[in-house]
């Protein structure tokens, strides 16, 4: 258990962020399949699946993506246990763009754990709430039909998705789930 929390506490907060970000509440999360793994000291297989900004499209290089910087603090926090993080991100994808790639680039490494973050592109480009909502839950099913374990990372913040009449509650009405305070990775529900 004391394994888990110390993941825990290196996945919730902003891991490659360039400044401080605001305080945000410690969630608790279940990830049954992750904390198997690191309790049984098996390999980590933690894929990050999104758009530009698991890409890494404005870091200074390959080693300053969060992805990178996740699996650099797991090995650090747990010597001894194989961890890898596959950085899967595409710039510009939303969910249906990465539902044609979900086979490929998520399920075919048979992940412990994917980190998926969406929504700032669906705000960008105008796709009703509704629709990224089934594609995303879609997603989500198909990921926990493996038996992974999957966090909903909440989608970056850019000046145009932060307009009020852009973006107003498309978080919550897009996800069905709660907004939370930023920033916020959140399971995905079961």
């Amino acid at each position: 258990m004391r394994r888990l929390a110390t993941l825990l506490a290196l996945l919730l907060p902003g891991l490659a962020a360039a400044e401080t970000c605001p305080p945000a509440p410690l969630q608790a999360v279940s990830l049954p399949a992750t904390h198997a793994a690191v309790a049984h000291g098996a390999p980590l297989t933690i894929v990050a699946f999104g758009s530009s900004s698991t890409e890494g499209a404005a870091s200074s290089g390959p080693e300053a993506t969060y992805p990178a910087q996740l699996q650099a603090r797991l090995r650090a926090a747990l010597p001894g246990l194989p961890v890898v993080v596959l950085n899967r991100g595409k710039s510009g994808q939303e969910v249906p763009e990465m539902l044609a790639r979900l086979e490929a680039d998520v399920l075919a490494e048979h992940p412990v754990l994917v980190i998926w973050q969406a929504g700032a592109n669906a705000v960008l480009q105008g796709m009703p709430a509704e629709e990224s909502r089934a594609a995303l839950a879609g997603g989500v099913a198909r990921i926990q039909a493996t038996g992974a374990d999957v966090l909903l990372m909440d989608s970056q913040r850019a000046p145009a998705s932060c307009n009020p009449r852009a973006s107003s509650g498309w978080t919550r009405r897009s996800t069905g789930w709660p907004r939370r305070p930023r920033p916020s990775c959140s399971p995905a529900p079961r």
